[in-house]
């Protein structure tokens, strides 16, 4: 679209003028222009970066033609807005003269915004606009904004320990790197917003411990919408940023209240059978990933009071090492593209190459008052190696949770719900769909009133984790409920 502002504005002019110049047109002062929108605004934008186009229509509905004496921005050449003309910017002074618009005709009008430093932490309100003066009479189309001042950091390699702070957000372009050894530490309240394709890399220690008053938080840098139509956040589309690697196979990663969205993976951590890195995930979010919310293989990982969602691949991955998994809610409910490869939870001892296994041992995959579920057939798929007089370690153990699968018998499932193959788990979760966002609003993975989940948690393993995701207590009602959520 910033193609459109590269023109110069006088053929433009030109050629509207000499192809209506025959055509006569309407003085009257009561024949005006009528408008796609007459308010323009902005999603806050970060300070100095030019915010996507957006887009209006002005429309002449009447029998006779109309010259628009002018066109301009109210704030003329101080204005921090740009617009842009049916495809052709303006001078400086942001000002079009004598614009003829024939009778049931139209034009758009194309509108940018980049705002300077304003050396604060705090949110700057911008306003303009446009305003069309036809026949004697003006209309205005407004323009507004929020400003935010923004730490930009490209291709950024830290070599020591090193803390973000909450003051201002983090714009990262194409990767943050921290350097072997070290440490990244994010305050409660931190924000970090990813360029397409961008990725954390910690090759130290990564520990982001927010509160769930002040929540950290990690997303795309898109925060307008993907149409003014379906009013999609981008943030809800999958694969906006690249993925936050965990890389050191000595590793101690925190992460509590923390938010990961739109990522192509959420966490990827990896380690060796005999060197595992650890990590500790609780109360946190990680949404709308276009391949894994997490990857873990070979490394010990402790998730808690964590919701994992909507993933293109899974929500959770264990490819060996240990895991521990309690009070989650693993719902995989994928609208961006095919579900018949994905599951909500994969659990495997081995890793194909070509015409070779590599095993890795889980030792213990550990899963008590969970949610596994989906749009799938099977939300929980199992992958243990077969290979002939192999002695590979796969211990698992599921406990009170709620499965979407076809019943798993054995030891090492105890006083579990399975859902039929045939159920839609409609009635589990409050709103598992964005398809009609004005009315049900966006995902919502809190418990149904007649969820299956309610009720129905191990209460001896509850009282180690007696307030929810949201703050909320389990045992308000007597009785906890399977999930990340608790409901009330």
């Amino acid at each position: 679209m910033k193609n459109c502002f590269k023109y110069g504005w006088f053929f433009f002019v030109l050629v509207l003028f000499c192809s209506c110049a025959d055509e006569k047109f309407t003085t009257d002062g009561n024949k005006q222009l009528s408008f796609s929108a007459t308010a323009l605004s902005f999603d806050t934008i970060f300070a100095s970066v030019p915010s996507p186009t957006k887009t209006f229509k002005v429309y002449n509905r009447n029998k006779k033609a109309l010259k628009i004496s002018s066109i301009e921005l109210e704030k003329g050449a101080n204005s921090y807005f740009r617009m842009n003309v049916d495809g052709t910017i303006p001078p400086p002074e942001n000002y079009v003269q004598d614009v003829i618009l024939k009778a049931n005709d139209s034009l758009y009008i194309f509108v940018e915004v980049t705002v300077e430093e304003q050396n604060s932490n705090v949110l700057t309100f911008i306003e303009d606009a446009v305003v069309f003066t036809t026949n004697g009479q003006q209309q205005k189309v407004s323009l507004t904004a929020h400003s935010q001042d923004v730490v930009v950091l490209n291709k950024k390699v830290i070599a020591n320990d090193t803390t973000f702070t909450s003051e201002k957000p983090y714009l990262i372009y194409d990767y943050l790197k921290i350097a072997k050894g070290k440490k990244l530490t994010l305050e409660a309240g931190a924000k970090l917003y990813f360029h397409q394709d961008a990725d954390l890399i910690i090759d130290g220690n990564f520990v982001a411990e927010g509160t769930y008053e002040k929540p950290i938080l990690l997303r795309g840098d898109r925060l307008d919408r993907i149409n003014d139509t379906a009013e999609t956040p981008y943030a809800y589309l999958p694969g906006q940023w690249g993925s936050v690697y965990l890389n050191w196979e000595n590793g101690n990663h925190v992460m509590k209240n923390v938010s990961i969205i739109g990522a192509t993976n959420g966490i990827l951590i990896s380690g060796t059978s005999s060197i595992r890195p650890k990590l500790n995930v609780e109360n946190t979010t990680i949404h709308s990933c276009l391949q894994h919310g997490i990857y873990s293989q070979n490394s010990d990982i402790t998730i808690t009071n964590t919701e994992i969602s909507n993933c293109g691949t899974t929500c959770l991955n264990v490819l060996g090492g240990n895991t521990t998994a309690v009070h989650c809610t693993f719902a995989n409910y994928y609208e961006w593209g095919s579900t018949t490869e994905i599951s909500a939870v994969l659990i495997s001892n081995h890793k194909t190459n070509g015409n070779w296994d590599n095993l890795m041992p889980v030792y213990s995959s550990v899963f008590q008052n969970c949610i596994i579920a989906g749009n799938q057939k099977k939300a929980l798929v199992l992958k243990q190696d077969t290979i002939s007089n192999s002695s590979s370690v796969f211990n698992i153990y599921f406990d009170h949770c709620y499965i979407k699968s076809p019943e798993i018998k054995g030891s090492d499932f105890k006083n579990n719900i399975f859902s039929s193959v045939s159920s839609t788990d409609e009635k589990i979760f409050k709103n598992t769909s964005i398809s009609d966002i004005k009315t049900t609003g966006y995902y919502d993975f809190t418990l149904h009133s007649s969820s299956a989940a309610c009720d129905k948690a191990n209460s001896k393993v509850s009282e180690l984790y007696d307030t929810d995701k949201n703050n909320y207590n389990r045992f308000a009602d007597g009785k906890p409920d399977i999930g990340a959520y608790e409901y009330h």
